[in-house]
């Protein structure tokens, strides 16, 4: 029997941060798929302008320097533009699976190319307010529009990780199937020390237009050591480059734990806009994995989670831990299964 071929249309570069993106293509390869994960095409000269300007000043995803995830047995990650020329060539498989995260026209071609029959859309960006500097693709809602009537018709699948998504989907008379996040290998497999408790940390890219910066500068009045592992723009650099905040270059999912294994707590600040209502963090499971306490501001926690609330020691967040629970950790590996059984997939 042949292996099965799915291809991932990632919204992100393999060589980022930790996302969905990445943990998918991994449970997709531990389900027993040869995976192609192909990283996103431009989406306006704007987009290839900033792309071609961030490699001249050598920023990559980091402020300290890019971020070089390891490469995995049987996911093969390949540019846009290396997917385009070997479709031309006829070189690529035939899907058995596609996941996509991007509504463009340039997704529409590739879906095409690959002959899938059930693509599935991964909805967990709301393009309508994403921000400027992400490049939402102008085709977005004609798009969503197109794959909506393909799910209508019984030829799609929609999930998300976000209630208010699937919500409006619903409006719209089509299917949406919510799939939260899991906690990676590397979170499940760590033994977890209690940690210094007068140190909070956070992990991932630091967006001066997302992440309330005010919340690092507020814990280090109240007497906090506060520790950032990951990519910061330089609105937020200007901000927290002259503060006691601790800014570490970003590592890769498996030099993460070795980073965080000392903090007593994590926090998790996002501003609220009007696209944080739709905000879940792959890195949420993760977080509560390592059971620390987790400080959340900005963000609707799904329901699933609420039961993990805890009395919060700092006035102002929602706490979350779940050190007093037994239950299992969900694993992206049951994350994927999930997605393949909303589409009866499976």
């Amino acid at each position: 029997m042949s292996t099965p071929v799915i291809y991932i249309f990632s919204g992100v570069r393999w060589d980022f941060t930790w996302q969905r993106h990445h943990s998918l293509a991994r449970a997709a390869r531990s389900s027993g798929y040869q995976v192609y994960f192909i990283e996103p095409a431009p989406r306006s000269l704007a987009h290839i302008r900033s792309f071609v300007l961030d490699r001249l000043r050598n920023l990559g995803t980091s402020s300290q320097g890019r971020i070089v995830q390891e490469r995995i047995e049987g996911v093969k990650v390949i540019s846009a533009i290396g997917f385009l020329f070997a479709a031309i060539r006829g070189c690529t498989p035939t899907a058995d699976l596609a996941l996509f995260y991007v509504p463009s026209n340039w997704t529409r071609i590739a879906l095409r190319l690959v002959r899938v029959t059930h693509p599935i859309y991964d909805h967990v960006v709301d393009w309508e307010n994403a921000p400027k500097d992400w490049f939402p693709p102008k085709s977005a809602r004609s798009v969503e529009r197109w794959f909506g009537k393909r799910v209508r018709d019984g030829k799609g699948t929609i999930t998300s990780d976000s209630v208010m998504l699937k919500e409006r989907w619903l409006k719209e008379g089509v299917q949406c199937q919510v799939v939260l996040p899991a906690a990676d290998e590397e979170f499940i497999d760590t033994d977890w020390p209690i940690g210094d408790p007068n140190v909070v940390g956070y992990f991932g890219s630091v967006r001066e237009a997302e992440i309330d910066l005010s919340s690092f500068l507020r814990l280090i009045d109240l007497g906090f050591q506060v520790n950032i592992v990951g990519p910061i723009d330089g609105g937020a650099l200007a901000v927290l480059g002259n503060s006691k905040v601790a800014c570490l270059s970003g590592v890769d999912i498996g030099g993460l734990p070795a980073k965080m294994k000392m903090w007593g707590m994590i926090i998790l600040p996002y501003r609220e806009t009007s696209r944080s209502a739709s905000i879940v963090p792959a890195k949420l499971w993760n977080c509560l994995a390592t059971r620390k306490t987790v400080l959340v501001g900005g963000l609707m926690i799904p329901a699933e989670l609420t039961q993990y609330e805890v009395e919060s020691p700092v006035i102002g967040y929602r706490a979350f831990n779940i050190s007093q629970k037994s239950e299992n950790v969900p694993s992206w590996t049951d994350r994927f299964k999930q997605i393949l059984t909303s589409g009866d997939l499976a």
